[in-house]
């Protein structure tokens, strides 16, 4: 109907048809992140979960030391690195493989080699860096990182797809959990995305929630905030998950859909629910990165999720 000046005119029917958009190859491919990695319970802890069938090559590393050459300060001097995998039977982590420093690994060569042809730039000869490359079943995972006698410092903490076949196992989502501080202390996750083809991500910077039921933590960021960035493009951002409220229907969903745990809720009784940060965003390939921080200066512990979303 087309109304104008009081008359309204009607259209002649047409049929629009829309076709489901075709299933898209791009993938996520690794993930990065630098923040302040402190000792104990604080320390960062990257996880990640590897879905489909056979095995998927993994390249992990956790840096400090070669950071220097990138002009920063405040390294982790000695960063550890240990590979646990989850175990449904008895709902607890067990050890897969761990490393002190790279260079002791056995098949240096073969780590070399495919840290350069994943684009990694390369570690430090002799540095304390640490690095894994294994093979692994699908399933959940978690890299214990920390520094040699409880040291902290920046780190750079990094899970790369290191598969060179068409892909039958894949990285489905990755996290990371460290410490929220100021400026150049806030967590920043990079993470790249392959084609072809766009691919929706559901990606979350998790505080408030992780003061309550099994995570308890009392010393989690209350108020976090959540920017994606393309370079130096700001793409979204987002400080409450349940803002706008037309948005929490497809963030749950997209939660559901991924396993993901849920967001606490917004209730009159407790202002501090409803404060995470959540976006779903589709992106085209390349590289990409999620900034947390504390709104207004919060510090604290926080989660930065990116999940695949089907």
């Amino acid at each position: 109907l087309v109304t104008a000046g009081g008359s309204t005119v009607t259209s002649d029917p047409i049929t629009l048809t829309v076709a489901a958009a075709n299933t898209s190859a791009a993938r996520l491919t690794n993930l990065a992140t630098r923040a302040t990695s402190l000792s104990g319970a604080n320390a960062l802890v990257p996880g990640f979960v590897i879905n489909g069938t056979g095995t998927k090559r993994v390249l992990l590393r956790n840096v400090g030391p070669t950071l220097t050459g990138f002009g920063l300060t405040g390294l982790l001097a000695d960063p550890q690195l240990t590979l646990k995998r989850y175990d449904s039977a008895t709902s607890a982590y067990v050890d897969v493989a761990t490393n002190d420093n790279w260079g002791t690994t056995t098949a240096l060569t073969t780590l070399v080699n495919t840290t350069a042809s994943v684009g990694a730039f390369p570690l430090t000869a002799g540095s304390n860096d640490s690095s894994l490359l294994i093979d692994l079943a699908p399933g959940q995972y978690s890299a214990g990182t920390g520094g040699a006698n409880n040291g902290t410092g920046i780190a750079l903490l990094e899970v790369y797809d290191a598969g060179t076949a068409t892909p039958t196992a894949r990285l489905s989502n990755t996290a990371t959990r460290g410490y929220v501080g100021t400026g150049g202390d806030i967590i920043i996750a990079g993470f790249v995305v392959s084609g072809p083809g766009p691919k929706t991500f559901l990606v979350r910077a998790v505080g408030p929630t992780l003061l309550g039921g099994s995570f308890n933590l009392s010393d989690a960021v209350v108020d976090p905030y959540l920017k994606i960035y393309r370079g130096d493009t700001l793409l979204r951002e987002n400080d409450d998950w349940d803002s706008p409220a037309a948005a929490q229907p497809a963030l749950r969903a997209a939660a559901l859909q991924v396993g993901a745990f849920a967001l606490r809720e917004t209730r009159g009784d407790n202002p501090a629910t409803g404060l995470d940060a959540a976006l779903l965003i589709t992106l085209p390939p390349g590289g990409y990165t999620a900034q947390m921080s504390g709104l207004d200066g919060l510090t604290g512990i926080g989660l930065v999720e990116v999940y695949e979303v089907p």
